[in-house]
């Protein structure tokens, strides 16, 4: 019939692509590296960045490689800041790694 192909065409020109197709690649999965255990707090700290300019945000939780700071506004934060918080004896060179609404996630980097 008119704009219809016998089965046997399509199959021998699917069995003929198959053959010089290259073969599929699986993609390599990541490996996961599990996070630092975290520790809620709940203390006032400041994040400095450009030699002078700070501002005053709440450390959430800790662990031993970074800390999540709650902001009461929305902050565009450099990607490296400088963190103090003598209550928790902190005061560190961090990387800016998340963002989220008011929530930022800094890994500490000395």
């Amino acid at each position: 019939m008119f704009g219809r192909k016998q089965k046997q065409v399509v199959q021998s020109r699917l069995e003929a692509l198959s053959q010089h197709a290259p073969a599929r690649q699986r993609p390599v999965p990541r490996a996961i590296v599990p996070r630092a255990e975290r520790e809620p707090c709940f203390a006032d700290c400041q994040v400095w960045y450009a030699g002078s300019v700070s501002i005053a945000g709440v450390i959430i939780d800790r662990s031993a490689t970074g800390v999540r700071v709650r902001f009461h506004h929305r902050h565009a934060l450099p990607e490296r800041v400088r963190i103090t918080c003598p209550r928790l004896d902190i005061d560190r060179m961090a990387r800016v790694v998340r963002r989220l609404d008011f929530d930022i996630g800094m890994q500490f980097i000395d």
